[in-house]
């Protein structure tokens, strides 16, 4: 298998090497260049044929979003942000970055990251924009799926297909395995939508597909964490620790 070519971004090298610690343990990935700066990294980029490029966001000359922008015109890489600021994570996908990572970087975050824009890469190569049957908004479903503005249109996404689900500000970004959609929405208005679904809410900001979890983590008698199938590990507040429980016991 040809190694996945990554590219890292960041003005901190400590970052760059923390960075680079998580992607030690990682198979078939190779890191192909590094750039302290925005300026410095569009300059190089444009011979490093980069797969995914993990990209701080403040940033000298120009910050991560800035050159995001400039790579969607010229580059097919995947982005994955990776960053201390969480309030750029709506911005970050309407860029269609692959994910947004917060910092102190975790390492399984970055599993998951590079695990997800492995996917995308694969069905991008694959699919080669293979057109998308087209739903009217008639038949839609609303107990099976939920409609996403997407640009000018929108895009169906089955509730089943849902890995889970992050409150950011008045959004919510919806991950499934390949993409995140981001759709105005509130927790409570979510929580109605996914009555009887196995989308559960964990967290006040947060639900998670039932049918991925591998492995729940206690502390002490509480439920604290559940681990999932692509490598997630997911926070369960005090307040859903029970019921979450529950539904776990109940599979």
């Amino acid at each position: 298998m040809t190694p996945l070519r990554l590219f890292l971004v960041d003005d901190e090298h400590s970052a760059i090497r923390r960075l680079e610690r998580a992607i030690e343990g990682i198979e078939d990935v190779a890191i192909v260049g590094i750039a302290n700066d925005g300026e410095e990294a569009f300059e190089k980029l444009r011979s490093a044929n980069a797969d995914v490029v993990f990209l701080d966001i403040e940033m000298p000359r120009l910050n991560g979003v800035e050159l995001a922008r400039r790579l969607r015109q010229c580059a097919t890489a995947q982005i994955i942000f990776v960053t201390a600021l969480s309030e750029w994570a709506v911005e970050a996908f309407t860029l269609e970055a692959a994910d947004y990572v917060l910092k102190p970087v975790q390492n399984d975050r970055i599993v998951e990251a590079i695990a997800r824009a492995r996917r995308r890469l694969a069905e991008a190569g694959v699919a080669h924009e293979k057109s998308a049957p087209e739903f009217p908004p008639s038949i839609a479903e609303p107990e099976k799926a939920i409609w996403i503005p997407k640009g000018i249109s929108k895009v169906r996404v089955f509730i089943d297909d849902i890995v889970r689900v992050e409150a950011s500000k008045d959004y919510a970004l919806i991950y499934t395995s390949n993409n995140t959609f981001i759709l105005r929405s509130t927790m409570k208005q979510l929580s109605e939508r996914f009555d009887r679904t196995d989308l559960i809410r964990v967290h006040r900001s947060a639900f998670l597909n039932l049918k991925l979890v591998l492995k729940a983590e206690y502390a002490g008698r509480r439920l604290a964490r559940l681990h999932t199938e692509d490598g997630a590990v997911v926070e369960v507040s005090t307040r859903y620790a029970r019921h979450v429980e529950a539904l776990i016991g109940a599979r």
